[in-house]
């Protein structure tokens, strides 16, 4: 069509002509020379949005979706009737067909199910934050012969496996409403340690039950080598992080060091007896940055989520094929046998690494979302050259003429006030899409005054001697509790002293009264009921009483002190003239 148009236009072959030698029905290349319709569209109504406004949509949905705010269809079709009635149209009622249709010209876009993303999550995955996690990552690998080492490479975290977990999709007739299933009561769990191996080796799990003792029958089907433990809320401690590293770590892993052990900086999988066992081993222990762990963890990557679908697949199983009995803890053991198996694999286990950037080492294998930005243009006169894209109506015909009159001047051609009245029309201000789209800015773009952690080696020697003293000051920080909790008790026992004696003691009014006057006059006449008053009464002046006793009788004793000195000085200055005297009575004689 673009040639016909040429050979007609600048070469001047007739429209007849070139419709033969290009192939093309007379009517329409003289439909396109004459302008009747516009070159580029196609037949039928004209499209809501121009091919360069579906465009940049599509690239506005993609990038919401990255940066954690994705649109829904009906979002969508809003922005869509604001452009639209931008335009004029304002009658136009979008429908989910064009959604359809709109989703078949750009086969990028698709329909998902959001998983839901806490805030300090998506604030801590900052690209820079990621960057800075592998560039230490990498100089640990590299500085102990680690990097894409995957035999001594591990990682290990811990999962909860509900006893009745979520149903799965199942049959049933069509239009029903209440579809059930029979399951336990109750919403316990049980908490699994696992711990892999970049070479796709898993180690045995440890299970941890929320019972002090344990019956053999809760352990029949198990993994070998399964290490049990048990805890009252049924989530690991540090105390069992260090009993799973003692027992099961320490004697499964290979004896060539050093190791590297990844895990995540929650409290409960680190204390100073860990890293101290750590360092003396040889097992470099390193944190991943917090917040980060849905994209760097090779567990949460390649393993849990496998896991837990097989778990509630083999939960479905036990239920079916044993109606009438629900899945308990002395069940758990089997079917988690069968629910390991199923999921910890070489190529789930190698796949998480890989995901994950670890091993083999791929700084750019995450990708975050925030990046730098696409930039949008805010107006279609960069993209088109054209300040907008009219809407061509079909009741309006564009004609043009090709006779020596196309090429004079505008100013030549002369119009009638009517004509000028009834051909113009007033403009309206046509808005780009752009305009609607309002790209929002990533969480983690918003600046914080507390530094951004991005990972660390709690073996080396900083970190030791930084965990030795926050631990010193928490030992300091307990006592001192423990000191005001004391003080408390105390105080409280003598105020239920004090309050026993006053309802024992049972003063009357009159007494009271007689009482008050007479302390406040300063009577010290001895009474052992006025004492007693004195001392549940007025215990504050009674201990200024006693404070000023001890004043008086300092002050006492220091002014019989100076009297014996004086005394004592006066005794030799009489001695003295009595040794005077009695010289010059000698002298006389």
């Amino acid at each position: 069509m673009t040639n016909a148009i040429k050979a007609v236009e600048e070469e001047g072959l007739t429209v007849r002509l070139a419709a033969e030698l290009y192939g093309i029905p007379k009517s329409t290349l003289y439909d396109r020379i004459r302008g009747n319709v516009q070159h580029g569209t196609k037949p039928g109504p004209v499209p809501y949005l121009t091919k360069e406004e579906e465009v940049i949509l599509a690239k506005f949905l993609i990038k919401c979706s990255q940066i954690g705010f994705p649109r829904t269809v009906s979002e969508v079709l809003a922005l869509v009737r604001q452009t639209i009635q931008s335009k004029g149209l304002s009658d136009v009622s979008i429908s989910y067909g064009w959604w359809q249709k709109f989703c078949s010209r750009h086969s990028e876009l698709s329909l998902r199910t959001a998983v839901p993303l806490s805030l300090s999550r998506a604030m801590a995955t900052d690209n820079s934050v990621i960057q800075k996690y592998f560039d230490i990552l990498e100089d640990t690998l590299k500085e102990n012969s680690l990097f894409n080492n995957p035999t001594r490479i591990f990682n290990c975290d811990e999962t909860g496996l509900p006893l009745n977990p979520k149903s799965l999709k199942v049959v049933s007739c069509r239009g029903a409403k209440n579809v059930s299933q029979i399951t336990g009561e109750g919403k316990s769990q049980i908490t699994v340690l696992a711990c892999t191996c970049a070479a796709g080796v898993p180690l045995p799990p440890f299970v941890i039950f929320d019972r002090k003792t344990f019956n053999d029958q809760l352990m029949v089907g198990e993994i070998p080598g399964t290490l049990y433990g048990s805890s009252p809320n049924e989530w690991i401690s540090r105390e069992l992080f260090l009993y799973w590293f003692r027992k099961l770590f320490l004697t499964s892993v290979p004896r060539v060091r050093p190791l590297l052990l990844l895990m995540d900086g929650h409290s409960t999988h680190y204390g100073p007896d860990l890293i101290k066992i750590a360092a003396e081993e040889q097992i470099l222990i390193f944190v991943l940055p917090p917040n980060t762990t849905h994209l760097t963890q090779p567990l949460d990557k390649g393993c849990f989520g496998p896991l837990k679908t097989a778990w509630k697949a083999v939960c479905h199983e036990f239920c079916t094929k044993n109606p009438g009995r629900v899945v308990t803890r002395y069940d758990f053991s089997v079917l988690f046998a069968d629910a390991w198996r199923r999921s910890m694999t070489q190529r789930n286990i190698a796949s998480g690494f890989e995901v994950t950037g670890i091993c083999p080492f791929n700084r750019n294998a995450i990708k975050t979302g925030n990046d730098k930005q696409e930039t949008i243009s805010r107006s279609l006169l960069d993209q088109t050259g054209l300040a907008y894209i009219p809407l061509y109506s079909p009741d309006i015909k564009r004609t043009r003429d090709h006779d020596s009159s196309f090429n004079s001047s505008l100013l030549e051609r002369s119009l009638s006030e009517n004509d000028l009245s009834q051909a113009v029309t007033p403009m309206r201000r046509v808005m780009p899409i752009e305009f609607f789209l309002k790209t929002p800015s990533h969480p983690s773009s918003k600046s914080t005054l507390k530094p951004k952690s991005c990972g660390r080696v709690l073996t080396s020697v900083e970190f030791m001697t930084c965990i030795e003293e926050k631990e010193r000051m928490k030992q300091e920080a307990l006592k001192e509790k423990e000191r005001k909790r004391i003080a408390r008790l105390e105080n409280q026992k003598e105020a239920n002293r004090v309050k026993e004696l006053k309802r024992s003691a049972n003063f009357t009014m009159s007494e009271h009264r007689q009482f008050s006057k007479r302390f406040e006059n300063g009577y010290d006449i001895p009474n052992e009921r006025y004492e007693l008053w004195v001392q549940l009464y007025r215990p504050n002046m009674t201990s200024q009483d006693s404070n000023a006793e001890d004043e008086d009788q300092d002050s006492l004793s220091n002014d019989t002190d100076e009297g014996e000195e004086l005394s004592m000085s006066a005794a030799n200055s009489i001695e003295t003239q009595t040794h005077t005297v009695t010289a010059n009575n000698s002298k006389g004689l």
